[in-house]
């Protein structure tokens, strides 16, 4: 959901450890609950051989800038978000007939949580915002998009930015999504063919498909620190049923 017009939020939850939480408990109040998984880590680095100070400086999520391992690249369905947020019905996103559309770059963590919204100096100037608006189409979406996960990259607002680009620019979206019309229904199978088909460094175990329900909202992509494809941590968990998932047209009106 989204807090305002333009700004997404509050992707996590049942989502899983692919997609950092943004917000979550005050800082410095840790759980008896949070205390045991602290706990739990540091027992299993144990057994497998890793240092215990790496492992305990991720049980908690980081707010270091740079402190994280590899990225995931969300692309989001706009035909989706924008059916689902009537109110946004005039905005620069929902006003086009835009398809996948770039929701952010999420550093990530291989150990515990996902670091977001670290310690920085200042966000994007206007000149960035604007120059980001052919892929991610709100300016309130590219600012929040920087406080909680560009701060994390141990970059410039500038640099990010230029990283969100160059991720986008290395991957091909599918032609049926970039000329869809008409509302379509399909398999989690077939989505995940046509994104390795038009990419093949993709494979199952990289990319995760996420739905609202039976309706396709996002594609995730895990890549490393230099923006190639590897592994998902959780091995590319989709988020989707295996079948009947409807695809919206691009243009198509708000519920």
């Amino acid at each position: 959901m989204r807090t305002r017009p333009g700004v997404r939020k509050g992707w996590g939850g049942s989502d899983g450890v692919a997609t950092p939480i943004e917000g979550g408990r005050e800082r410095g109040v840790e759980s008896p609950v949070r205390c045991l998984a602290v706990l739990g880590v540091l027992v299993a680095a144990s057994l497998v051989g890793l240092p215990s100070e790496v492992v305990a400086g991720r049980a908690s999520s980081s707010t270091e800038p740079g402190d994280f391992d590899a990225y995931v690249l969300a692309l989001s369905w706009s035909p989706q978000h924008c059916r689902t947020h009537p109110k946004e019905r005039g905005s620069h996103e929902c006003g086009t007939a835009n398809g996948f559309i770039v929701h952010g770059l999420w550093p990530q963590a291989d150990y515990g949580a996902n670091p977001t919204a670290c310690r920085h100096s200042g966000g994007p100037s206007n000149e960035v915002v604007t120059g980001m608006l052919d892929l991610m189409p709100s300016a309130g979406l590219i600012r929040h998009e920087w406080q909680a996960h560009g701060s994390c990259s141990g970059q410039s607002p500038t640099h990010y930015f230029r990283d969100v680009r160059s991720a986008y620019e290395r991957f091909t979206i599918p032609p049926a999504y970039r000329t869809i019309r008409d509302t379509t229904v399909t398999t989690l199978g077939e989505i995940e063919r046509a994104f390795i088909e038009a990419n093949p460094t993709l494979k199952p175990n990289r990319l995760s498909v996420v739905c609202d329900g039976k309706a396709l909202r996002e594609i995730r992509i895990c890549l490393d620190k230099e923006l190639q494809p590897r592994a998902c941590r959780d091995g590319g968990r989709d988020r989707c049923p295996g079948r009947g998932i409807t695809v919206f047209p691009r243009g198509s009106s708000p519920d």
